[in-house]
């Protein structure tokens, strides 16, 4: 059975800010008109409201030189890798492509975004013992947009093969904001000032040295038996072991990857395509974070400069 809304978008905030993202679960219905009105998730907020940019930044002290087995500077580490540790936002883009797998039939390509997301982290509460920041928020904006392929241009339309349609995807745009707790690993998303969803982080996640890089394994939604199987994905941010042990600087480049699969009905944009209910969905994102907008690839700061200046 397809899982209810709200647990939907439970799951998809657990994914971002346990390193995975957004992907799947937030996808909107297509439609056989256009659509002139961006898509937000239900459950989500659009933008982040304007409370969020005048509270106090998180600073952390420790830049670099973590000890990777200690629980504490490990999630800093992790903080450097995904945001930034003197306050400044962090900027990642997302390419993202969707494939339909039906059975027996050769799976298409359908959908082709890029993603643009933007992050800084507020200061909730210091550590006495340490100075350092203990309890903290994460605010995220996202900018998801239907891209042509081949020359990144924004592109509404998929022409479906099976069915002759032509169908437009609006673009996605919602803010999320995330508390966290370094110490207990316990986060959880906030929602009009409260906190509506908290979810014990569980044992440390794994990391791994991979030649030059650190890779940060993220932990995915709940796999859970039913008949929703199989649903599963896996994630994970790559940053050189250099830039991330640096005490000279508070952000370092990172590369992300995310792999995602699931049955079609678990995901109303896919509705749109009909077929068999056994027809399976493959997300991939492939992603880099820079420290700056100015160092991001040129496709999306011409989108974001031209039709969504307010959102970066």
């Amino acid at each position: 059975m397809p899982l209810a809304s709200d647990e939907l978008s439970r799951r998809s905030m657990l994914r971002v800010f346990g390193t995975v993202g957004l992907g799947l679960l937030t996808q909107p219905v297509l439609s056989a008109e256009p659509s002139p009105e961006p898509f937000t998730p239900k459950g989500l907020m659009k933008d982040l409201p304007e409370e969020a940019f005048s509270k106090p930044r998180a600073i952390f002290k420790q830049r670099g030189g973590f000890d990777l087995d200690d629980p504490a500077q490990l999630a800093r580490a992790r903080l450097k890798s995904i945001f930034s540790l003197d306050g400044s936002k962090s900027h990642v883009l997302r390419m993202s492509r969707s494939l339909i797998c039906p059975p027996g039939k050769p799976a298409q390509t359908l959908v082709n975004e890029l993603q643009y997301w933007y992050s800084f982290i507020e200061l909730v509460k210091t550590d006495e013992r340490t100075g350092e920041p203990s309890e903290v928020i994460t605010h995220s904006v996202f900018t998801r947009v239907a891209v042509d392929p081949n020359t990144l241009a924004p592109k509404r339309t998929i022409n479906v093969a099976e069915t002759g349609e032509t169908l437009y995807v609006p673009d996605t745009l919602f803010a999320a904001s995330v508390k966290m707790d370094l110490l207990t690993g316990k986060e959880g998303r906030i929602d009009k000032g409260k906190t509506n969803s908290t979810v014990e982080a569980g044992p440390t996640l794994p990391y791994l040295k991979l030649g030059p890089d650190v890779v940060f394994l993220a932990k995915g939604g709940p796999n859970t038996e039913g008949p929703h199987q199989p649903q599963v994905d896996m994630s994970s941010w790559a940053t050189p072991l250099d830039e991330l042990m640096d005490e000279t600087t508070a952000a370092a480049t990172a590369r992300y990857s995310f792999a995602g699969v699931g049955r079609k009905g678990l995901y109303a944009w896919a509705k749109s395509y009909g077929g068999s209910e056994e027809t399976q969905i493959l997300n991939h994102k492939t992603g880099i974070k820079t420290p700056t907008f100015d160092e991001l690839p040129d496709a999306i700061k011409t989108i974001m400069t031209q039709e969504y200046s307010d959102r970066t």
